[in-house]
Protein backbone atom coordinates (compact mmCIF):
# COMPACT_ATOMS: atom_id res chain seq x y z
CA UNK A 1 0.00 0.00 0.00
CA UNK A 2 1.55 3.34 -1.02
CA UNK A 3 2.08 6.08 1.51
CA UNK A 4 -0.34 9.02 1.37
CA UNK A 5 0.85 12.13 -0.44
CA UNK A 6 2.93 14.28 1.85
CA UNK A 7 1.68 17.77 2.50
CA UNK A 8 4.26 20.47 1.94
CA UNK A 9 4.00 21.91 5.45
CA UNK A 10 3.70 18.73 7.53
CA UNK A 11 7.15 19.06 9.10
CA UNK A 12 6.64 22.76 9.72
CA UNK A 13 3.35 22.12 11.46
CA UNK A 14 4.88 19.33 13.51
CA UNK A 15 7.73 21.60 14.59
CA UNK A 16 5.28 24.35 15.53
CA UNK A 17 3.15 21.96 17.61
CA UNK A 18 6.23 20.55 19.32
CA UNK A 19 7.46 24.04 20.21
CA UNK A 20 4.07 24.84 21.76
CA UNK A 21 4.08 21.55 23.67
CA UNK A 22 7.62 22.17 24.86
CA UNK A 23 6.71 25.65 26.07
CA UNK A 24 3.73 24.26 27.97
CA UNK A 25 5.80 21.47 29.55
CA UNK A 26 8.56 23.88 30.56
CA UNK A 27 5.93 26.01 32.29
CA UNK A 28 4.94 22.99 34.40
CA UNK A 29 8.48 22.37 35.69
CA UNK A 30 7.78 24.69 38.65
CA UNK A 31 4.40 23.17 39.52
CA UNK A 32 3.96 22.53 43.27
CA UNK A 33 2.87 18.92 42.65
CA UNK A 34 5.91 16.62 42.39
CA UNK A 35 4.07 14.21 40.07
CA UNK A 36 3.27 17.04 37.68
CA UNK A 37 6.90 18.20 37.74
CA UNK A 38 8.11 14.67 37.03
CA UNK A 39 5.72 14.32 34.11
CA UNK A 40 6.79 17.74 32.85
CA UNK A 41 10.45 16.66 32.90
CA UNK A 42 9.55 13.60 30.85
CA UNK A 43 7.46 15.67 28.44
CA UNK A 44 10.28 18.20 27.98
CA UNK A 45 12.75 15.43 27.18
CA UNK A 46 10.37 13.76 24.74
CA UNK A 47 9.35 16.98 22.99
CA UNK A 48 12.93 18.22 22.73
CA UNK A 49 14.03 14.93 21.17
CA UNK A 50 11.12 14.93 18.73
CA UNK A 51 11.77 18.56 17.78
CA UNK A 52 15.43 17.78 17.08
CA UNK A 53 14.35 14.91 14.83
CA UNK A 54 11.90 17.12 12.95
CA UNK A 55 14.62 19.70 12.34
CA UNK A 56 16.93 16.94 11.13
CA UNK A 57 14.23 15.62 8.80
CA UNK A 58 13.66 19.11 7.38
CA UNK A 59 17.38 19.50 6.70
CA UNK A 60 17.55 16.09 5.04
CA UNK A 61 14.49 16.89 2.96
CA UNK A 62 16.17 20.07 1.73
CA UNK A 63 19.42 18.27 0.94
CA UNK A 64 17.57 15.56 -1.01
CA UNK A 65 15.72 18.22 -3.01
CA UNK A 66 19.04 19.91 -3.84
CA UNK A 67 20.57 16.59 -4.90
CA UNK A 68 17.55 15.74 -7.03
CA UNK A 69 17.80 19.12 -8.76
CA UNK A 70 21.51 18.55 -9.40
CA UNK A 71 20.88 15.08 -10.84
CA UNK A 72 18.08 16.44 -13.01
CA UNK A 73 20.48 19.10 -14.30
CA UNK A 74 23.03 16.45 -15.18
CA UNK A 75 20.45 14.29 -16.93
CA UNK A 76 19.41 17.07 -19.34
CA UNK A 77 21.36 17.04 -22.60
CA UNK A 78 23.71 19.96 -22.76
CA UNK A 79 23.87 22.06 -25.92
CA UNK A 80 27.21 22.31 -27.60
CA UNK A 81 28.38 25.62 -28.82
CA UNK A 82 30.80 25.64 -31.71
Amino acid sequence: MPFPAKKVNDLGRAASALRRALKTAVGLLDDPDPQTRLRAVHAVAQAATALARVHEARELEQRVAELEAAVEGLAKPQRRTA
